[in-house]
């Protein structure tokens, strides 16, 4: 947590007003994942600051919760368990790329005839 936005230096251990806050609210969040086996993830504490400097810390816990749960944030910030559900979702946003720019250019060949 000494690393997380070290520039604002509210997050540090011995001085920042909302090192306390961070921890329980990562604390809660690791706790609130355990029955899935699921651990902390690096990264997790910028998501959680970013939502202290915006809201009291049970407001951001629910938004950080539901934020993460969605399937693709989860991919990416549900640890080891959940490795191979990232390159399925990349596949996803890959596949729905091309399928979306190869109907546009169809659209557009098709009406242009």
């Amino acid at each position: 947590m000494s690393t997380t936005l070290p520039a604002l230096k509210i997050f540090l251990k011995e001085t920042g007003p909302l090192y306390g806050e961070l921890k329980e609210m990562l604390c809660a969040w690791v706790v609130s994942r355990s029955d899935e086996g699921l651990e902390y993830t690096f990264g997790a504490a910028r998501i959680a600051a970013m939502l202290l400097l915006n809201m009291p810390s049970q407001q951001g816990f629910i938004v950080m919760r539901n934020l993460l749960e969605r399937h693709c944030l989860r991919s990416f910030f549900g640890g080891e368990r959940t490795k191979d559900d990232v390159s399925i979702v990349l596949g996803f946003v890959l596949k729905s790329t091309v399928l979306t720019s190869f109907s546009s250019s169809y659209q557009v060949d098709a009406y242009c005839r």
